[in-house]
């Protein structure tokens, strides 16, 4: 699943594939400027943390719309 946060000067891209972590990547221009990882204990608090935080500038998360 990826999701992307659009800013004035920036945007926040996560992704997240089933695992403990969740990899934000932020951009500016096109270009990385920083890059990390959220790391949970478990599965079922990546997901629900993604699926809580990690919106869409339409209010949907991506696994929302795949589904």
């Amino acid at each position: 699943m990826i999701t992307i946060d659009h800013h004035t000067n920036f945007q926040d891209h996560y992704e997240y594939h089933g695992s403990t972590t969740i990899e934000r990547t932020r951009k500016k221009k096109g270009s990385t400027i920083w890059r990390d990882w959220i790391i949970f204990d478990s599965v079922e608090e990546a997901t629900q943390y993604f699926n809580d935080n990690c919106q869409s500038e339409e209010g949907l998360c991506l696994n929302e719309l795949l589904m």
